[in-house]
């Protein structure tokens, strides 16, 4: 199957699907990108088609005032998760958390998947709300990269290019996080 896509240049390119490199049993994980022929080694902007923009409010965490990202429930991601977050670019790990009311939340993103998973290190999402000065009640967009794993955050108007994220190996994950690494 044929599918053309135009790209950053706006030039006309043919994609074959079946022997993209993702591989035909790994396509699902990036259906929305094959579909359209866009390799998941090419940078992504945020206005691209096969992007889904989700504005999204910030929330208060309890009573602490400290901003949360409740995450739309349309999205695939469940508490104890960790996924890729994109600061206007800059990537990061986080962990999905739940709020009082249950719903998937972000409050913390790390460098890594590890620092992630323990909370330990610098917040890079608390540093990137105090540094643009957003709080409880900011409108935010949340692009969606890599349906259940990988995922953007910007201001609205603006426009990011974001690198390839591809969702680790299940299998190879599961090694890391045994060894601890």
């Amino acid at each position: 199957m044929l599918l053309y896509a135009r790209d950053s240049q706006r030039q006309r390119h043919r994609t074959d699907v079946e022997s993209h490199p993702v591989g035909a049993e790994r396509a699902g994980n990036y259906h929305s990108v094959v579909a359209v022929g866009v390799s998941v080694t090419d940078p992504l902007p945020s206005d691209h088609p096969v992007v889904d923009s989700h504005r999204v409010e910030l929330d208060a965490v309890g009573s602490t005032g400290r901003p949360q990202l409740v995450l739309p429930s349309a999205l695939s991601c469940a508490v104890g998760d960790t996924v890729w977050l994109s600061l206007a670019g800059t990537g990061t790990h986080a962990e999905v958390a739940g709020t009082l009311h249950g719903d998937a939340a972000i409050r913390a993103a790390y460098a890594n998947r590890q620092l992630a998973r323990t909370a330990e290190g610098g917040d890079l999402l608390g540093d990137w709300f105090e540094e643009h000065g957003f709080g409880p009640g900011t409108t935010l967009l949340l692009d969606v990269l890599t349906e259940g794993y990988g995922y953007g955050l910007r201001e609205p108007g603006t426009r990011v290019v974001y690198e390839p994220v591809e969702r680790p190996d299940p299998s190879l994950a599961d090694i890391a996080e045994s060894l601890g690494e």
